[in-house]
């Protein structure tokens, strides 16, 4: 038995991290026609995430956050909800990808994708 998904109504806030362009910007796209309200950040700001908020400057607070940068992305959510209300959701969409082969990947680099991926992901779940 398969259960219909309910829309995002009008008065629910999503952060939606790495929300800038790909498929977190079709993120945002899709959870505005909703009615929703918006909080993106990711590392940088294109022009097209720029161009949406400024369409929707009730709707969506975009901003330039690095997802490993705790402090930054505590007080993104503070704002968020200053400004947006209280959050409701979270899609947790920012990663780094990995283009070389493992064997050719530096321990340092590793670590930042573990930070990146898996880490401060958590950390974001945990603080929303």
């Amino acid at each position: 038995m398969s259960e219909k998904s309910q829309p995002i109504g009008p008065s629910k806030v999503v952060v939606v991290s790495g929300g800038s362009r790909g498929l977190g910007l079709a993120i945002v796209e899709d959870i505005l026609a909703t009615g929703a309200k918006v909080a993106a950040f990711a590392r940088t700001l294109t022009p097209e995430l720029k161009t949406l908020a400024s369409a929707h400057p009730d709707h969506l607070l975009a901003a330039s956050v690095d997802i490993t940068d705790l402090a930054a992305m505590n007080g993104f959510l503070k704002d968020a909800e200053v400004r947006l209300g209280p959050i409701d959701g979270l899609v947790n969409n920012a990663a780094v990808g990995q283009d070389s082969l493992h064997v050719h990947t530096s321990p340092q680099h590793i670590a930042a994708i573990i930070e990146t991926n898996l880490t401060a992901p958590l950390l974001l779940a945990r603080a929303v």
